[in-house]
């Protein structure tokens, strides 16, 4: 697992090694054993380019080229995972040095590939995965992609035909930003790195905003960045002659209806079985994340299943015992004889390491300060990298939404058939009768309206702000609603669940936005702060073909929650763990914020901060802190706000 970033120029500008530096050592959590740079310039079409290596700046000389048709700048951080020699450094080239990569992630089957390219002929220097990807490359050229399992983010330059080609894993893992002015390129891992460019404007993206205060976390492709983007999962981007051009390489909706409910039955439990095997490929500690909830215990046993020594657990736990989880990972820990590890967490330690929580956030989220709790823990317990189960709600519908959406969109559509008068009637009614809190006016809100895009029953239930709440806090100039990007990609992603059903599309929805772009992102940039690799099993794209490929019903219509997920295990888990009522992974934020918390983010929310007022009315985010010390609205409103105006803080204003 690393960091990655670039500069190319398409014009006589030199890449400067100061800018890719800051750029790189802004990410230096995320791989604090080995660095890199490397800066390349040539003529179009030359085979070869002019190279300059160096880790540190003072190490740098210039590139002697005159007016060359491109300078490129590559940089890597290293955090070692396979292969912990100095043959694993990166930026990497081939023999020739006419193409060079720098990669952030894992491909698993990456032993495989590299025995079939050395019955080609092909020769390594490493053991890396990294090499292996090099060399499919100039077997394959971009087709390579088709071959790869893993998560991974990478960027190659090949001086042969003055082409950058980057690409991103198909569900999302790992993560790849970019900044395009049609003169350069910038890329990174993380949105901050690019802003230490000093290349990159700091400016707000007003449909990012909106994007992030509606669902807590900014959908993709939008970042919260005015002219900064998000490669999409399952996407390429190759830029040459001064032209960008992004493609789709994988697409889910492909695969629809390929597998048959026997084909599921046959093969499921030896792709889970398989899934978490090749996940646990490492030349350094590994743990799991056990939560004692059915995703994290499945983990667990298929990972005792492994010839591997004692596996070692993490959990947190809490004072607070509805939210504790504690007995039921000790039961699982102690099935599976593992060395546990607990870390109990309260109010008091959650104010002494939010700063640097809040610090960690690559872009604010409602979520994520729970992972940057674990993963600190997992990592001071000795390991680098960690199992989780994560994606298991999402893939095997184990959400309310999955009973909850289809339901409500049966009754969205009968009310849709009503005349408008009828509709504003019940609306009233209802509105009037009805306890004033965000639920509730939601549901006025859905008995009112006719159909728009945001306003499929699914993305209604998530939202945080509703849309006629988003007007009132907003400024006028800030229109979210004429910015045609999320617009079009909400419709995009409503086309493509149009010919599933109301299960699977949930699945679908859930997958493509909250797991993408906040579980995902979250446990990507939390645990990386702590220089932990985390693995995710359960979205293994195997998995997720087929289970969206039979019909939604029998994911639900079993035994228990999940039954497809636990039923087939070697190992079973005990009915406490299968039949108990589903809790999720989070903290006690609701009970906090009504003590010593919430004296904090008052302080914030009632404190006008540089840049937030341009775009965002104060005396609306005061009224906020008065709806919720009155009851009328959630937590999560006031945390969202928090957290926004310390993100522009530290990284705007």
């Amino acid at each position: 697992m690393c960091g990655i970033c670039g500069i190319i120029n398409f014009d006589i500008s030199v890449v400067d090694p100061i800018q890719l530096i800051n750029m790189r050592d802004s990410m230096t959590q995320r791989g604090p054993d080995d660095k890199g740079a490397v800066i390349l310039t040539g003529k179009s079409k030359e085979r070869r380019a002019k190279s300059v290596q160096f880790k540190n700046i003072h190490e740098f000389s210039a590139v002697d080229n005159q007016l060359p048709a491109y300078n490129i700048g590559l940089a890597h951080r290293r955090l070692s995972i396979i292969d912990l020699s100095a043959a694993g450094h990166q930026p990497m080239s081939s023999h020739d040095e006419t193409v060079w990569i720098v990669y952030n992630g894992e491909v698993y089957n990456f032993r495989e590939l590299r025995q079939e390219l050395k019955q080609k002929g092909y020769q390594f220097k490493s053991k890396t995965d990294t090499e292996v990807i090099l060399h499919l490359y100039a077997e394959m050229g971009e087709r390579f992609l088709e071959k790869l399992n893993g998560m991974f983010a990478f960027a190659i330059w090949d001086s042969r035909e003055s082409k950058l080609f980057m690409a991103r894993d198909r569900l999302g893992i790992k993560p790849l930003y970019y900044h395009w002015d049609k003169r350069s390129l910038l890329f990174a891992s993380e949105v901050r790195a690019l802003l230490e460019s000093g290349l990159v404007p700091r400016t707000l993206s007003g449909a990012g905003l909106q994007s992030y205060l509606m669902f807590g976390g900014v959908q993709s492709p939008l970042t919260l960045l005015e002219n900064v983007y998000s490669l999409m999962p399952g996407h390429k981007i190759v830029v040459q002659d001064g032209v960008l051009q992004i493609d789709p390489y994988w697409n889910i909706h492909d695969y629809l209806n390929s597998y048959s409910i026997s084909d599921m039955t046959e093969k499921l439990p030896a792709l889970l079985e398989d899934s978490v095997r090749m996940r646990m490929i490492s030349d350094v500690p590994i743990g799991a994340f056990l939560s004692g909830g059915i995703d994290s215990s499945v983990i667990v046993s298929l990972m005792s299943q492994a010839d591997v020594s004692q596996i070692k657990t993490v959990s947190l736990v809490f004072e607070e015992r509805e939210f504790d989880e504690r007995d039921h990972a000790r039961k699982v820990a102690e099935l599976f004889g593992t060395e546990h590890h607990e870390i109990t967490f309260s109010e008091r330690a959650l104010l002494s390491g939010l700063p640097d929580a809040l610090k960690a956030m690559d872009q604010p989220t409602v979520d994520g300060v729970n992972t940057y709790f674990v993963s600190r823990a997992a990592r001071e317990s000795g390991l680098t990298v960690v199992l989780s189960g994560l994606g298991g709600d999402e893939v095997f519908g184990g959400y309310e939404s999955f009973r909850a959406v289809p339901g409500m969109e049966r009754y969205r559509h009968i009310f849709q058939s009503m005349p408008t008068f009828v509709k504003k009637g019940l609306s009233s009614v209802y509105g009037a009768l009805s306890p004033k809190n965000d639920r509730h006016l939601k549901i006025a809100t859905f008995l009112a309206k006719g159909r728009s895009p945001l306003e499929h029953s699914y993305f209604m239930m998530r939202a945080f702000f509703t849309e006629d709440k988003l007007r009132q806090l907003l400024r006028q100039e800030t229109n979210f609603w004429e910015e045609e990007c999320f617009r079009l990609h909400v419709l995009r992603l409503l086309n493509k669940a149009e010919k599933m059903d109301s299960i699977n599309q949930v699945s679908l929805f859930e997958m493509m936005t909250y797991m993408r772009d906040i579980l995902l992102r979250d446990t990507d940039f939390m645990s990386m702060s702590h220089s932990l690799e985390v693995r995710v099993p359960l979205i293994d794209y195997r998995l997720v073909e087929i289970m969206l490929s039979i019909p939604g019903r029998f994911k639900l219509d079993g035994p228990g929650t999940k039954h497809l997920l636990w039923q087939n295990l070697r190992h079973a888990l005990p009915d406490s763990i299968i039949h108990r009522p589903k809790q999720g992974f989070t903290l006690p934020f609701g009970r906090w914020l009504k003590q010593k918390l919430y004296s904090e983010v008052k302080d914030v929310l009632l404190s006008p901060v540089d840049k937030v007022p341009e775009l965002v009315y104060q005396h609306e985010i005061e009224q906020v802190c008065k709806e919720f010390e009155m009851g009328r609205t959630s937590w999560h409103r006031v945390w969202i706000l928090y957290v926004l105006k310390k993100w522009v803080e530290r990284y705007i204003s």
